[in-house]
C-alpha cells in the first residue's frame, strides 16, 4: 500500500474543509503545509539505483519470511506470501527497467515492433511481422522469455531462447501462479497459503533464472552477476529443500 499512500498523504493537504464529517479529515488539514514530497523519477535516482534497490529489498522481505515463525499449523505465515508476491514484482522491474535502459539507449537497433513489445503495446507479432496492438499486459512466461532474447539479439548480438523445460524454470513458473494465486484469491475462498519450502524454490528458480541471463546476455544483464554475489546470504534463512 505504501506507494499508494505517499500519494494520498500529498494530496490530502489540499481538501477543502466543511462541517460533514466526511470531510472531517481535510477540514483539520487545510491550510496546513503539506510535506515536502514528490515523485522520484528514474532519472533522478538513476538506473543502477532502481535496480540495485529492487534486489535489495525483495533479498530483505524473504530474509524476514524465513526467519518468521510460521501461522498456527501453517507451514507459512503473511510474510511468506508478501515476500513471494515482492520476489515476482522485482523480476517484472528487473526486465521492464533494463529494457527501457537499453532502448534509451539504443533505441535505433530495435524494430517498431520489439519497442512496442517492451513497451507492453503490442499483443503480438505475426509471422508476417504484423502487429497486434492493444493496451495489455503480456502473460509472465512470454515476458520472461521475449524480453531476453529481443535484448541479447539487439544489445549483445546474438540469438539467445531461455529454455524453461528445466525444473528450475517449472518451478519459476509455478512460483508464479502461487503469486497470481495470492494477489486475486476468491472472496469467497480462503486465501491461499506460502509455505516457507515453496518460498524458498521460488527464490531459487529467480537466481536460476538471473543466472542464465547473466551468462547468456552479459552486455544486457551483466550487471546481475554482481547482485548474485550475495546468493549464499539470500538462501541461508530458507529451510532445506526435500529432494
Amino acid at each position: 500500500m505504501h506507494p499508494y499512500l505517499v500519494g494520498y498523504f500529498s494530496l490530502l493537504y489540499t481538501i477543502p474543509g466543511g462541517d460533514k464529517h466526511e470531510v472531517a479529515v481535510g477540514h483539520r488539514t487545510y491550510g496546513k503545509k503539506g510535506p515536502n514530497r514528490k515523485i522520484a523519477k528514474m532519472e533522478d535516482l538513476g538506473i543502477p539505483e532502481v535496480l540495485v534497490n529492487e534486489w535489495f529489498d525483495s533479498l530483505f522481505l524473504t530474509h524476514m519470511a524465513f526467519e518468521h515463525d510460521c501461522e498456527g499449523d501453517s507451514p507459512g505465515s503473511m510474510l511468506t506470501r508478501a515476500a513471494l508476491v515482492f520476489l515476482y514484482a522485482m523480476v517484472d522491474a528487473q526486465l521492464a527497467v533494463v529494457s527501457q535502459w537499453k532502448i534509451h539507449e539504443k533505441r535505433d537497433s530495435f524494430h517498431r515492433s520489439e519497442i512496442l513489445f517492451l513497451d507492453e503495446v503490442a499483443v503480438g507479432v505475426g509471422h508476417d511481422g504484423e502487429v497486434w496492438v492493444d493496451h495489455d499486459e503480456h502473460s509472465f512466461k512470454a515476458r520472461i522469455k521475449a524480453i531476453p532474447a529481443i535484448l541479447s539479439r539487439r544489445i549483445d548480438g546474438k540469438e539467445y531462447i531461455l529454455n524453461l523445460g528445466t525444473d528450475w524454470g517449472e518451478r519459476l513458473l509455478y512460483g508464479n501462479k502461487l503469486r497470481n494465486a495470492v494477489m486475486h484469491s476468491s472472496i469467497d475462498e480462503p486465501m491461499q497459503r506460502v509455505s516457507k519450502e515453496e518460498l524458498k524454490n521460488a527464490t531459487d528458480s529467480v537466481i536460476r533464472y538471473f543466472d542464465e541471463l547473466a551468462g547468456n546476455a552479459p552486455a544486457t544483464f551483466g550487471y546481475l552477476s554482481t547482485l548474485l554475489a550475495n546468493r549464499d546470504e539470500l538462501l541461508q534463512k530458507a529451510p532445506k529443500m526435500k529432494r
